[in-house]
């Protein structure tokens, strides 16, 4: 995104997502538009071989964009701030040093969110995109998926699974039944429910429906795309059967995600069949709009604090 910092709003929110595969800084204004999204992909997920354990090289990538975005905005006082983890800070073993490094440098709180709260933030995010949003939320990061049911306006049935692209790549030789195997510890709601419909958030899912949009040759955009659930097995079958580097020629696959998309489309396509999905839909609004909308919903109860993200318990 083109940024101009003299259209930046006066007073600005800032949310810095630390995700397993990219980190943004991204600034809001208080009607929730987008004016900067920094971003840089550092793999934060794709842990040392066998371990749980952040790899050097990624680590120091990602503070040096951190301090990078840090520099450039320093003349900007934000209205509030909030920083987040995902799933390859939540599950690494290595993670405090990171943590402390940000704090002790910049002066940065990171705040590591459960695998719960990860899912209702997310579906937070696409409830302000669709407000007739009616179905399940599917977030998939590197190291983990989150899933949200969206039912008359209410958020439930929040759960992570460890269905990262990275998670499903360590399955090197049954990846269908470890897929089905963490799918089976979704909660009864998921089987009683009607879910019909999959809102699907996150850089590897939205890159299947966005190669379909172009190798279709559908010129609209991707918020609020949708494709029904044969044009979306059609597509998956295609890129998990496709060698990689005839990716991004064939199906205009992200040259970053030639390696990831395969494993999202092998697990769209167990969704697809597992919740009995007829429509998917992409969404622009994800994680980081969830917790942007949070944190101006805190302040509008308690105007004089910090704003805090905490999802009320009945997420839970």
């Amino acid at each position: 995104m083109a940024i101009n910092l003299k259209n930046l709003p006066e007073e600005p929110y800032l949310v810095l997502e630390i995700s397993s595969n990219t980190v943004h800084f991204t600034i809001f204004d208080d009607n929730g538009e987008v004016h900067a999204d920094e971003k840089h992909q550092c793999m934060l997920g794709d842990y040392k071989k066998n371990t749980k354990t952040l790899k050097e090289n990624n680590v120091k990538g990602a503070v040096e964009f951190i301090e990078k975005c840090i520099g450039k905005y320093s003349d900007i006082e934000f209205t509030d701030i909030i920083a987040i983890g995902t799933g390859a800070l939540r599950e690494a073993d290595n993670k405090d040093e990171l943590i402390e490094h940000l704090n002790n440098e910049f002066d940065i709180d990171i705040e590591v969110l459960s695998g719960e709260e990860e899912a209702y933030y997310s579906a937070l995010g696409v409830k302000h995109s669709f407000e007739e949003a009616d179905g399940v939320v599917w977030d998939m990061g590197g190291r983990s998926s989150e899933f949200a049911t969206i039912k008359d306006g209410k958020i439930e049935n929040c759960i992570s699974l460890s269905l990262g692209a990275y998670s499903i790549a360590d399955q090197d030789y049954a990846p269908d039944i470890y897929i089905m195997d963490q799918l089976d510890k979704l909660p009864q709601e998921y089987k009683d429910m009607e879910l019909k419909h999959l809102y699907v958030v996150g850089g590897n899912p939205r890159q299947i429906l966005k190669s379909h949009k172009k190798y279709t040759d559908v010129h609209a955009k991707l918020e609020g795309y949708t494709i029904n659930e044969s044009q979306a097995e059609e597509l998956s079958s295609r890129l998990i059967n496709t060698a990689k580097e005839k990716l991004h020629e064939k199906y205009k696959i992200s040259k970053k995600r030639v390696k990831s998309a395969p494993h999202a489309a092998r697990l769209l396509m167990h969704l697809i069949e597992r919740f009995k999905i007829t429509d998917i839909t992409a969404s622009k609004h994800g994680l980081r709009h969830g917790v942007f909308e949070n944190m101006i919903e805190q302040q509008q109860y308690t105007p004089d604090l910090a704003a805090e993200i905490q999802p009320p318990p009945a997420i839970y």
